[in-house]
């Protein structure tokens, strides 16, 4: 949900400073398939019980691969680059699932006590043992008080990449053709 947040954040902003959807369509994309079928996999490999860390490994893979295909487009793809490798570091480095910070989790007790018990596919309640915390989801993202989500560090780096490939697809000018 904050990945989409951001998307149209930065779409919002690329229309405003001018920007048009029809520009998006010419952007030199490469292997948009990739985040989709990470985030399908993400969506579909908990609900079959793929265990968490080979899901971990493929989703990040597929997420890093499609940063490699776009490496020529810093603006958007460092950040979105290094959320992706903060994530995966924090999860793989916890047996396939991100940590969420137990302060956190205790304000939604129903949540926290699934957290705990192994119930959230590819989260848990972060505890003395977990590794890498400080990477590890400690922001609720919950507007008017209903709860969206838990973020890391890496989400909102992620995120910024985002929003900054939204706004350079609708700003995208393709450059004129050659003229001898």
């Amino acid at each position: 949900m904050l990945l989409f947040l951001f998307l149209l954040a930065g779409l919002a902003a690329g229309l405003c400073r001018g920007g048009s959807l029809r520009r998006a369509a010419a952007f030199p994309l490469r292997g948009l398939w990739l985040p989709l079928a990470a985030y399908l996999l993400k969506a579909l490999g908990g609900a079959i019980g793929v265990p968490p860390l080979p899901l971990c490994l493929a989703q990040y893979g597929l997420l890093l691969l499609f940063c490699w295909f776009n490496h020529r487009q810093p603006r958007w793809c460092a950040p979105f680059a290094l959320g992706t490798a903060l994530n995966f570091a924090v999860i793989a480095a916890n047996g396939g699932r991100m940590p969420v910070a137990v302060r956190l989790a205790a304000g939604w007790p129903a949540l926290a006590d699934r957290l705990a018990a192994g119930g959230v596919s590819g989260y848990t309640l972060a505890g003395a043992s977990t590794r890498l915390a400080f990477l590890g989801d400690w922001v609720a993202v919950a507007p008017f008080g209903r709860l969206l989500g838990f973020a890391s560090p890496g989400d909102f780096l992620l995120g910024f990449g985002v929003a900054a490939l939204a706004y350079c697809m609708v700003r995208f000018c393709p450059p004129a053709p050659h003229k001898p």
